[in-house]
Formats: structure tokens, C-alpha cells, sequence
């Protein structure tokens, strides 16, 4: 069972009164560890503009098909298992402000929004490059 907790590390107090820390799900270290996994796609990003400055076309191909790759898992597969994740959680996430549980559910909407338009996007520009590497585009297109 899926149970990724996400957000806030909060302060209450004990029964003494003294303070103490509470884990909420951003504290989690699961979730800080599945939220930078989220990023690792950003080198081969990176990686097809630089060797594209350096017209190292070889290198900014195997880029793309890396970002292909790696784009998969860590954006397009990872978004749904938020939501998931959200509604496994969900009594936790009805206790914190409805302003942020708000801004959280809108954010996690437009990032997996604009997630799948960039694989769109990249899965166009594999798909064109392999037909570019295999000759059955011009050279123009």
C-alpha cells in the first residue's frame, strides 16, 4: 500500500507544555527524497541545450532519449501517485490550513498539467529524430 506523506514539520506542545515536533508529510523523508527524484530529468535537459550550443548532435540525441527516459518515470508516472497519495492521506491533509491544502491540490494540478504537455512536446521531438536518424524525414523538417 502506497502511503507517500508529503508536507509541513509543525510545533505543538507536550502535555508539560514544552515544545515538540510533530511530523506532517512534507517532513517526511520519503517525500523529500520522491519530490528532488522529480527532478532528475533536469541534466538531459540541460544537457540538449548545452551540446546543442556545441552542434554535438550525437550528444544532444542521446539527451533526448535519456530525457525520454528518465522524463517517464519521474514526471508523468510520479504525478498520479501524488493524487493518490493525497487521498490515501487525506484526514491528514484535511488538518492543515485550506489555504495550503488548497495551493498544494492546485499546484499538484498544474504541474501534472504542464508535465504531460512537455512529454508531448519531447515525445514529438524523439519521434522526429528517429525519423530524421533512420532518413525517412528531409533534413529540412
Amino acid at each position: 500500500e502506497l502511503r507517500a506523506r508529503l508536507l509541513l514539520r509543525q510545533d505543538d506542545d507536550d502535555l508539560r507544555g514544552a515544545p515538540r515536533h510533530r511530523q506532517t508529510p512534507v517532513a517526511e523523508p520519503r517525500a523529500q527524497v520522491a519530490w528532488i527524484l522529480t527532478e532528475a530529468s533536469t541534466p538531459f535537459l540541460n544537457g540538449i541545450w548545452f551540446f546543442g550550443k556545441l552542434e554535438r548532435k550525437g550528444l544532444r540525441a542521446a539527451s533526448g532519449a535519456l530525457l525520454w527516459l528518465v522524463y517517464l518515470p519521474t514526471r508523468i508516472l510520479y504525478s498520479p501517485l501524488t493524487a493518490y497519495a493525497i487521498v490515501q492521506n487525506w484526514p491528514t491533509f484535511a488538518m492543515m490550513p485550506p489555504g495550503l491544502t488548497g495551493c498544494l491540490l492546485v499546484m499538484l494540478v498544474f504541474a501534472t498539467i504542464m508535465n504531460y504537455f512537455w512529454f508531448y512536446k519531447i515525445s514529438l521531438g524523439l519521434h522526429l529524430g528517429l525519423l530524421k536518424a533512420l532518413g525517412k524525414l528531409s533534413k529540412e523538417a
